[in-house]
């Protein structure tokens, strides 16, 4: 039998397409923690419910699901590896979601990484549409809907 529990999800990077991204999770009913390397942007989600991650350590230990909407390749990288990233951090089974845009060689590695952990690492970066990222919609939607609708129901159904 399945839980109805909704799994837990960590958002890195609440900026300008983050942020909205973050919003539609809490209003979904998803437990959330959040982290950004300018706590001010976080503040309306946590008045929303979501709870502060003073470390992504501490968010990687709570997420069934991690995600995070960087500005670069360089970020993503930053954030990503070593013994204090993201896929070091994140538990067996967990599911890390990318929205930020980087090169295919970077992921590749991320990809490679993760299942080398037992975690499994999605690429899905986002148009720049600050405005369809707050109606939780992208821009290519009415190509990608149905995959969108998919990816969605595997990771957060």
């Amino acid at each position: 039998m399945m839980s109805s529990r909704k799994p837990t999800v960590f958002f890195i990077g609440v900026g300008n397409m983050g942020n909205p991204m973050a919003a539609n999770l809490i209003r979904a009913g998803y437990p959330l923690w959040v982290h950004d390397l300018a706590p001010e942007k976080a503040k309306n989600l946590l008045q929303m419910g979501a709870t502060w991650s003073t470390t992504v350590a501490q968010g990687c230990d709570q997420a069934d699901v991690i995600m995070a909407s960087l500005p670069g390749p360089a970020q993503v990288r930053e954030v990503m590896l070593g013994d204090a990233g993201v896929l070091a951090l994140a538990r067996p089974g967990a599911t890390v979601i990318d929205t930020s845009t980087s090169s295919v060689e970077l992921v590749r590695e991320l990809v490679a990484l993760g299942q080398q952990r037992s975690v499994d690492f999605l690429e899905a970066p986002v148009t720049n549409a600050v405005d369809m990222a707050a109606l939780g919609r992208d821009r290519k939607s009415t190509r990608l809907n149905s995959s969108h609708r998919c990816i969605s129901y595997a990771v957060f159904c």
